[in-house]
C-alpha cells in the first residue's frame, strides 16, 4: 500500500484501497489499464512512448495512440486533473494537464484567459535530476506546483457538475524520487513542516472538489508508488551479454546522453509545456537494428525485431513465441545470477504487431531500469534512493474496503456510469 495518502484525511471514512499493477510500473501504463479496462498487450500502452518503424524510431504516446475506448469520453461530464494519457477533450472534460504530451495545459481553452489557470504549469521541472544537487531547493519547487494545481483544480471544479472525476497528485512521487522513501517520517528533513502544511492543505482542496458535486463518482488515486532502490539494471546491455541486442558504439551514446541531459537541463529552466516532451523522450538511435534480435527502447519491455512489425526487422514471424520464452528464461536467469530476486515475467499472449505492445515486460522489486553505459548491467552500487512498485492506492467517495487491480477498478468505475 502506497503510504503517503494515509495522511490525508478527506477519505478517511472511505478508507483508502490497495490498487495492484502487476508487472506494469509507469504511470502511462497503469493508467491506460485503469482508463481501458484492457490490458497492456491489448492496448500497447506500456510506458509514455512507443517504438514505430524501428527500435530507434519512438513516438510518446498519448489517448488517441493506443486502441482502447477510455472511461472518459465526451458523453458525459468528466472532471480530470492531472491523469497521464487523457486529451483535453471536446466540450464536457474539465481537464488539467500532467504534462506529458500535449501543448495545451487546461481544458476549457477560455481558462486561460484569467488566473490560476494563465499561469498553470503541469511539472515543476522535466526531470527530477535537474535538483540533484539541491534536493531541497527541488522539494520546494514540487510543493509549490502542486499547491496550484489543486487551486486550480477547485476553481475548476466549481464550473459544473460532473458525472465522475479523478484526481491525482504527483507531488508525492515527485518528493521520493528527490528525497527517499522516508522524508514523511525523517524530522531531520528541513522541508518537513512545508510538507505537513502542504497535507493540510490538500486535505482542504479535496473535500471542497469532492462536494462541489455530490452527486458523483469522485477518486483520489495513484497507480504506484515507491520502495527502497537497491539496484539498477540496463535491459539493453544485459540482452546484448546474451547476445540478442547489438549495442551502438558507446562513444557515440555517451555524446547523445550529454545531449540529452543539457537539453533536460534547458528545458527545465524554460518550464513551457509545449516543449516538455522532447526531453521526455527515451534516447534514440542506440541499436544497430539490422544485427539486434530483441532491444528494449522502453524501460521494463523487450520488443522482438520482427520483420512484419519493423522496417529493418530481422526476426522470422515464425520464431517469435519460442524467442519469447527463450530470451524470458535467459534474463531471469541472469538478473538471478546478479542478485536480483523476485522477478516478475509477462509475455505478450496474442500478437503484438496489433497494437504497440511489447513481447515481454519485466520487474523487479527494489530494480531500476536505466538507460547508462557507464555503469554494470546490473549496478548494486550506483541507483536511485527510490524506486517505482505496482502498488498504487485508490479513495473512492463511499466505503469500499478491498483491493483493486487496475481492470477490476475500471469495472466498478464503468458500473457507476450506468
Amino acid at each position: 500500500m502506497s503510504t503517503e495518502f494515509g495522511f490525508l484525511k478527506a477519505f478517511t471514512k472511505a478508507g483508502i484501497n490497495q490498487l495492484t499493477g502487476g508487472v506494469l510500473t509507469s504511470a502511462q501504463a497503469l493508467w491506460g489499464e485503469i482508463l481501458s479496462g484492457q490490458r497492456w498487450w491489448e492496448t500497447g500502452c506500456v510506458g509514455y512512448a512507443f517504438p514505430k518503424s524501428s527500435f530507434n524510431d519512438l513516438e510518446i504516446g498519448s489517448q488517441s495512440n493506443y486502441k482502447f475506448r477510455s472511461i472518459f469520453t465526451d458523453n458525459y461530464a468528466n472532471f480530470a486533473i492531472n491523469v497521464p494519457l487523457l486529451e483535453p477533450g471536446n466540450g464536457k472534460r474539465l481537464w488539467l494537464s500532467d504534462g506529458s504530451f500535449s501543448s495545451e495545459t487546461v481544458s476549457p481553452k477560455d481558462l486561460l484567459n484569467n488566473e490560476p489557470f494563465r499561469s498553470y504549469r503541469p511539472r515543476p521541472f522535466s526531470s527530477p535530476a535537474y535538483f540533484l544537487g539541491n534536493p531541497i531547493k527541488g522539494a520546494e519547487a514540487c510543493l509549490q506546483s502542486e499547491r496550484h494545481r489543486l487551486a486550480c483544480a477547485i476553481e475548476l471544479a466549481k464550473r459544473t457538475d460532473w458525472q465522475i472525476g479523478i484526481v491525482r497528485l504527483s507531488v508525492f512521487d515527485q518528493l521520493f524520487h528527490l528525497l527517499g522513501s522516508n522524508f514523511l517520517y525523517d524530522e531531520a528533513f528541513s522541508v518537513r513542516p512545508a510538507v505537513c502544511a502542504f497535507i493540510d492543505f490538500a486535505n482542504q482542496c479535496l473535500e471542497e472538489i469532492i462536494l462541489s458535486s455530490a452527486n458523483a463518482t469522485t477518486c483520489i488515486m495513484s497507480a504506484y508508488s515507491h520502495s527502497e532502490c537497491t539496484k539498477r539494471a540496463n535491459l539493453n546491455l544485459l540482452l546484448s551479454q546474451l547476445g540478442y541486442c547489438t549495442l551502438t558504439d558507446a562513444k557515440q551514446v555517451k555524446r547523445d546522453l550529454s545531449l540529452r541531459h543539457r537539453s533536460t537541463l534547458a528545458v527545465s529552466t524554460n518550464m513551457e509545456s509545449s516543449i516538455l516532451p522532447t526531453a521526455l523522450v527515451t534516447l534514440t538511435n542506440r541499436f544497430q537494428a539490422e544485427s539486434s534480435i530483441a532491444a528494449s527502447p522502453i524501460h521494463g519491455a523487450i520488443y522482438l525485431n520482427t520483420k512484419d512489425r519493423f522496417q529493418d526487422g530481422i526476426v522470422e514471424v515464425r520464431e517469435k513465441e519460442s524467442l519469447k520464452k527463450q530470451i524470458a528464461s535467459a534474463l531471469a536467469k541472469i538478473l538471478n545470477d546478479s542478485g536480483v530476486r523476485n522477478t516478475s515475467l509477462e509475455l505478450n499472449p496474442q500478437d503484438s504487431q496489433s497494437t504497440q505492445a511489447p513481447d515481454l515486460m519485466i520487474c523487479a522489486n527494489g530494480l531500476d531500469f536505466h538507460d547508462a553505459y557507464d555503469a554494470p548491467a546490473v549496478d548494486t552500487f550506483s541507483h536511485p534512493l527510490t524506486c517505482h512498485t505496482s502498488n498504487g492506492f485508490v479513495c473512492l467517495d463511499e466505503p469500499s474496503q478491498q483491493t483493486f487491480n487496475t481492470l477490476a477498478l475500471n469495472k466498478l468505475l464503468v458500473g457507476r456510469l450506468t
